[in-house]
């Protein structure tokens, strides 16, 4: 079921494959996969089943990026997340 949600999403795929959902974007994913998803952005993963049998396996991490405060948004070795973060609003 697509959700949403105020807080980011980090997603790396461990195992199996399926296709994502996010925002206006459908497209397969599999093993290795990472994925950043800002907030408020609809999404959701469909894995492919194994004789009825969900075998996915992921590490995932949700957070609110107001916790990480502005200095460490305006740290140097920050910019290539921040950067990411932006993109990942949609």
């Amino acid at each position: 079921m697509r959700h949403y949600h105020s807080e980011v999403d980090i997603l790396l795929v461990l195992q199996w494959t399926g296709t994502r959902y996010v925002g206006d974007s459908v497209e397969p994913y599999a093993l290795g996969d990472i994925v950043m998803i800002g907030p408020n952005v609809p999404h959701e993963w469909c894995s492919d089943k194994a004789n009825g049998i969900d075998l996915s396996e992921a590490i995932y991490i949700l957070f609110n990026t107001e916790i990480l405060g502005n200095e460490f948004w305006n740290l140097p070795e920050s910019k290539i997340i921040l950067k990411m973060r932006e993109l990942s609003f949609g």
